[in-house]
């Protein structure tokens, strides 16, 4: 093809490129990285091809590449293929092939395996480099906990965001902890979720005028296909009255309820007694109990629901675990006797609510933070993890 392509609009960020012009393709090895910083690892091919004339290897790099990301799909690997690609794309033999070569690179690559990519900036110490997180049409989420974020100096750092949609929707949830849900800061508390809805494009947030700016201890980046049939069901909507009548059943004689129960989510938790690799759905309960001479005491009660989907395609709930807390320890041991026997009761309620509002056949579901009635547009907004969660349901 005669003439100057048109640049393509890099999808992953080129800080680990020495430069985008460089006239030679086979400088892919980044300089010798400081201390800290991360250095991408070639795939052991990649040296015997760079030797040769890049117009007449393509095709076998293209197969080597397809074979290499599929072999161990992976994060790291990603991110080697788009400083590979980017390199292609931006370099001068992208011109030489006349684009074809290097469209199906990375049409293989945006398309197949990454679905989104993030980009961040540094806040409060500009002189950091971006970085970059991307979720793959493998996963459905990519959660950043806050020890991740600590180790790469953006806990609470965070000034700005991309936010690029590739090949499906992407949603990136900035949540910062919030005493109310517990003390690890991974995904509990206030969030602003930033939506780019329109596939093939990119959207930018600076998030000073959301008053998020360096406030993020933690991330959560979300695909959604907007080919997929769905339906949401509110996790409130579906179960918060019939849990504070089980609740009010099971603790009534031990202590007063205060307050509604709070109905939220626990997403990979690190709590002893929970599977870090699943997501809960949370009822919390605060108590109080009042003694004759006059003293209060505090309490509550947490119950964590795992929804599962049966080998006949129907969604099951049951209750998989407690914790319980109170400023007296007989309160306490009351109050932990009475939520292991109530087990039974709460998923029983739980699965006859299943039944009647997500009926009929599934064949996955998900989560989302607060309540979302309708899938998001492109744009920002705020909201907060213990409100509600939203079960997103896609019938087969």
């Amino acid at each position: 093809m005669a003439g100057k392509i048109e640049q393509p609009k890099a999808p992953f960020p080129l800080e680990d490129l020495r430069s985008e012009s460089d006239p030679d393709w086979r400088r892919l090895v980044q300089p010798k990285p400081k201390r800290r910083e991360r250095r991408f690892r070639e795939p052991s091919w990649l040296a015997e091809l760079a030797s040769k004339d890049l117009t007449e290897v393509a095709d076998e790099l293209e197969e080597r590449l397809q074979a290499w990301l599929k072999e161990r799909p992976s994060e790291a690997r990603f991110r080697t293929a788009a400083i590979i690609l980017n390199r292609l794309a931006l370099g001068p033999h992208a011109v030489e092939l006349g684009g074809p070569k290097v469209g199906r690179l990375l049409g293989y690559f945006v398309g197949k395996v990454v679905s989104a990519i993030v980009y961040a900036e540094p806040g409060l110490q500009p002189w950091k480099t971006a970085q970059s997180f991307c979720v793959s049409s493998l996963n459905r989420y990519r959660p950043v906990r806050g020890a991740e974020l600590v180790d790469q100096g953006f806990f609470k750092q965070i000034s700005s965001v991309s936010v690029h949609s590739i090949s499906q929707e992407a949603s990136l949830y900035l949540v910062t902890w919030h005493p109310m849900v517990g003390w690890l800061p991974n995904f509990d508390g206030e969030f602003l979720e930033l939506t780019d809805a329109n596939v093939g494009t990119g959207v930018s947030f600076d998030l000073e005028t959301y008053a998020f700016d360096n406030y993020a201890s933690s991330l959560l980046l979300v695909r959604r296909d907007p080919t997929v049939v769905e339906y949401r069901v509110s996790w409130k909507a579906l179960f918060s009255d019939s849990a504070k009548a089980l609740l009010e059943q099971t603790f009534g004689a031990i202590a007063h309820l205060d307050g509604d129960p709070i109905m939220t989510w626990a997403m990979f938790p690190l709590q002893a007694g929970l599977d870090q690799t699943k997501i809960y759905l949370v009822v919390h309960q605060c108590l109080t109990h009042g003694h004759w001479y006059g003293v209060r005491d505090s309490g509550g009660v947490t119950y964590y629901f795992l929804l599962t989907i049966d080998p006949q395609g129907h969604l099951r709930g049951q209750v998989v675990h407690h914790s319980v807390w109170a400023t007296d320890a007989g309160l306490r041991a009351k109050l932990d006797a009475a939520a292991a026997g109530s087990y039974a009761s709460f998923t029983s309620s739980l699965q006859q609510k299943l039944n009647s509002d997500v009926p009929g056949q599934i064949k996955e579901f998900y989560y989302l933070p607060g309540n979302q009635p309708v899938p998001a547009t492109t744009g920002a907004k705020i909201g907060k993890t213990y409100s509600d969660t939203t079960i997103v349901v896609l019938p087969v």
